[in-house]
């Protein structure tokens, strides 16, 4: 009887005009699932985040630490295995990239390189060898609309070719010789034309692609980068030279872990979060010091820790209204940080019936809760439900940052491109990301808990619809990232979405730091270019190379101020 009472008063209210208090309109409008075992999300975290497992890289004994003691928790909540066989564990190879064997050498004019000082092959070369001659060509490109031919009245067959790795206009996003600065074009050209090796230089030292073999080789012939400056001059002027590569691949065993909590309904949700990190560091990491343990608290050990945290939460309401609509495939993805490479696998595998999945979930680095409470969800655009259901709440104390754009660097991406449905929660990049010191102590417990009440809120709302609608996104079919070759120094706060771009966090030693910008300053301006969001910033930045000068202008404590930054 009170109840009905306290209806007709409630309802009178909303007749009357009267405002409801916060109370009366959680009571009225939000879900009744709330986060379970909260206390254990610091166990969890603890335990992943430990020295223990050394940065959980793919294929080391620290990943099968982390796997066995995910598996372990979702046997403990009643989550049965997922992968084929019956099995908590998807095995998958990822390819680490190369390893020098003996007899790699490289000499110019009988002068002998050192590997890695001197030159170094490249993620495009084939194993092989080349004597002979040199001969430079420029930048290798051949642009009619632009009445460009750096191959004009040369001969490059059974010839080492030289390409600067510039342009006629430099590397900047409004070059008009942008469709030809990828190196990987201008070398098959040179292929195509009969070049027996390619030499890359950067005479200007501004542009000198990385030395990464993390991407497989692609190319039929030698391909490597000379460093050395004196080398680089003779070559400019056609030399002699002998190259030797000989590299060997090397593939690490990796595994993604999977849990079915089977609700006996037709369509399923999958929840995943990354649980890979970089180790000891290396390719990735932020840090500039001695190696260390990269401990990847927030990058993802606080996913997973939501990641178990929802599968025991869920596992414990088989009755509750509107979430029986759905299955649920739980996943911890390894390999995320060497390429989304475990999703990847996963979304092309028997252990996903594409057809019947509804939706997908990403928990990316959701521990870091801002003082703001500010809550980035990305995606949603890839449903239309997604718009009209990720939006503030006042069931949950978090304000939302939300993009639509499908595409991003984590492992939704991979869910977009097979047009399910995605998106992803991320509470923001900060001052320790991808560092050592994104340890344990920088986790905001409160925080994280009311992001997952958010994602709970989130998946008890839809689950309310019929199957969710795919739709593709604009931003990731239409819009390219600007290409630059320099840095701040600094890591944006993607929480931020007001004028300009947030420092979250400033590197010891880059341009950022050495001007004297600190955490907190807003960007507005690079000389001329006015910085007004994240795209305008990273558009700004490719108009100008290492050496180049400008002014900056900042806001700071809501006061503008004007700075000198040099690249």
């Amino acid at each position: 009887m009170k109840q009905i009472r306290l209806f007709i008063l409630l309802l009178s209210g909303l007749v009357a005009g009267w405002p409801l208090s916060a109370q009366q309109q959680r009571a009225m409008d939000c879900p009744t699932l709330e986060l379970e075992f909260k206390e254990q999300l610091r166990e969890y975290i603890q335990y992943l985040a430990s020295d223990d497992l050394r940065g959980r890289y793919p294929g080391t004994e620290g990943e099968r630490m982390a796997a066995e003691y995910i598996a372990k928790e979702f046997q403990a909540a009643g989550i049965r295995p997922g992968a084929e066989g019956d099995q908590y564990y998807q095995e998958f190879s990822i390819y680490d990239g190369v390893e020098y064997l003996e007899d790699n050498e490289m000499e110019v004019k009988g002068k002998a390189l050192s590997i890695g000082e001197g030159y170094y092959a490249t993620v495009y070369s084939a194993n092989g060898e080349y004597e002979g001659k040199s001969v430079a060509v420029g930048f290798g490109i051949q642009a009619a609309e632009h009445q460009h031919d750096d191959y004009a009245g040369v001969d490059i067959k059974g010839k080492a070719v030289v390409i600067d790795v510039s342009s006629p206009d430099g590397i900047h996003p409004h070059s008009k010789f942008l469709d030809y600065h990828d190196l990987g074009k201008r070398i098959d050209k040179a292929v195509e034309m009969g070049a027996a090796a390619v030499i890359l230089i950067d005479p200007s030292e501004s542009g000198a692609p990385a030395k990464d073999f993390k991407l497989r080789r692609s190319k039929k012939i030698p391909v490597v980068f000379v460093k050395e400056a004196k080398a680089v001059r003779k070559l400019q002027k056609n030399s002699k030279v002998e190259i030797e590569v000989n590299l060997r691949d090397v593939e690490l065993n990796a595994r993604n872990v999977i849990g079915y909590l089977d609700k006996g309904a037709e369509y399923t949700v999958v929840i995943g979060a990354h649980y890979d990190h970089l180790g000891m560091g290396g390719e990735g990491s932020l840090y500039r010091g001695e190696p260390a343990v990269h401990n990847g608290a927030d990058d993802n050990a606080s996913g997973v820790a939501g990641l178990i945290a929802l599968a025991r939460t869920l596992s414990k309401y088989p009755e509750l209204s509107g979430l029986g609509a759905r299955n649920y495939l739980f996943v911890a993805f390894s390999g995320e940080e060497k390429g989304l490479l475990g999703s990847n696998f996963f979304v092309k595998s028997k252990a996903i019936q594409r057809e019947f999945v509804d939706y997908m979930i990403n928990m990316d680095m959701i521990g870091h809760l801002n003082d703001d409470g500010v809550l980035v969800v990305n995606g949603i655009g890839t449903s239309p439900i997604f718009k009209e259901v990720i939006r503030e709440t006042p069931c949950v104390e978090v304000r939302i940052n939300a993009t639509e754009g499908g595409i991003g660097p984590s492992d939704h991406t991979s869910f977009y491109n097979v047009k399910i449905p995605a998106i992803h929660f991320f509470t923001g990049a900060h001052e320790h990301y991808h560092k050592p010191s994104d340890d344990e102590v920088i986790i905001n417990y409160s925080g994280l808990q009311s992001v997952l009440n958010y994602i709970l809120y989130v998946i008890q709302t839809v689950n309310q619809e019929e199957r969710l609608k795919f739709t593709p996104t604009t931003e990731a079919n239409e819009s390219k990232a600007p290409r630059f070759s320099v840095t701040l120094g600094v890591v944006p706060d993607y929480a931020y979405a007001g004028e300009g771009m947030r420092i979250d966090g400033v590197s010891e030693g880059k341009p950022a730091a050495l001007a004297g910008l600190q955490k907190g300053d807003i960007v507005l301006g690079l000389g001329e270019y006015r910085v007004s969001d994240m795209m305008s910033y990273m558009e700004a930045l490719g108009a100008f190379k290492k050496g180049d000068r400008t002014e900056a202008t900042i806001l700071r404590d809501g006061a503008t101020m004007r700075v000198e930054i040099q690249f």
